[in-house]
């Protein structure tokens, strides 16, 4: 009977415990995201970075394995440096800032307008930092299992690299040259090496998730986790391949003329696009303000 009502109050307070994590979860990423409430780019800029990083940290405090933290550091290192990124960049380079106006002048007036918007990028935010919930507090998993895990998160790794050493390649090519074509290093494989590593980045981390779920007694929790996770991951990779195709139709529409760009197109891959043009937004400006062509 003791042990019962022993298992009982441990159960409860784990079901506390959860509930606590969700909630701050939530918060973590509200906070950040409701920058879009004083400017509406912001909340797929500084608002995203600052959500994954934020998430991140708590999946880090959380963490009772390697793997865990590992996974966490990687989303905390790309939420960071984004923002790091998009500050410095805003900063010194004109031309975004005329972006962040334009996008401004086009947005809802009021925050109530502008609320639907920003809970929908706060969702997809909370959707892709659950596979760090799996993995965090997860047991030892098996060795099959840990291996894979291990693998899809290196993997993970190097999509961040290209990610980042993407943008800086670019970004300073076109501080010294704003008109050039950038086609050497990891523009030399990748039409746009940043998304294609970004994209590489999320679908590896959702993978590990749903590895290490695999290896874990399956539960409702741990159903909608995964559940979760596959839905912020389509949705990242539908956005990233939306930006994708609008950069590639701006790049042709400037560069489309040169012999430089057409042997560029043929000897290199676009990544993730999609065969028509979208209306969606976000992605939009996700375009504008991730890429200078």
């Amino acid at each position: 009977m003791n042990s019962a009502r022993l298992e009982g109050h441990t159960a409860l307070r784990t079901s506390t415990a959860l509930t606590a994590s969700h909630v701050e979860l939530a918060t973590s990423i509200l906070a950040p995201s409701s920058l879009g409430f004083w400017k509406r780019e912001y909340g797929v800029s500084y608002g995203y970075g600052g959500s994954i990083a934020a998430a991140a940290a708590l999946a880090l405090r959380d963490a009772t394995n390697p793997l865990g933290r590992v996974h966490a550091i990687l989303h905390m290192v790309y939420g960071l440096r984004l923002c790091i990124f998009l500050l410095v960049r805003e900063i010194t380079v004109p031309r975004f800032k005329e972006v962040k106006e334009k996008i401004e002048k086009q947005s809802p007036p009021t925050r109530m307008e502008r609320l639907p918007f920003i809970l929908q990028c706060a969702s997809l935010y909370y959707c892709m930092s659950l596979p760090l919930y799996i993995t965090a507090q997860a047991p030892r998993v098996g060795k099959v299992g840990e291996v894979l895990a291990k693998g899809s998160l290196v993997t993970a790794g190097l999509g961040l690299a290209a990610q980042i050493f993407g943008d800086f390649q670019k970004s300073f090519t076109k501080w010294k040259n704003p008109d050039r074509l950038v086609t050497g290093g990891f523009y030399s494989v990748f039409r746009h090496p940043n998304y294609t590593g970004e994209l590489i980045l999320w679908t590896m981390s959702t993978v590990t998730g749903l590895i290490v779920a695999s290896q874990l007694p399956w539960s409702l929790r741990l159903v909608l986790l995964s559940l979760g996770s596959c839905l912020g991951s389509v949705g990242i990779a539908f956005i990233l391949a939306l930006a994708a195709t609008g950069l590639e139709k701006r790049q042709r529409e400037k560069y489309g003329e040169s012999e430089e760009y057409k042997a560029w197109v043929k000897r290199t891959s676009s990544g993730l696009v999609l065969p028509k043009k979208s209306k969606e937004p976000y992605a939009h400006e996700y375009n504008e303000v991730e890429d200078g062509l």
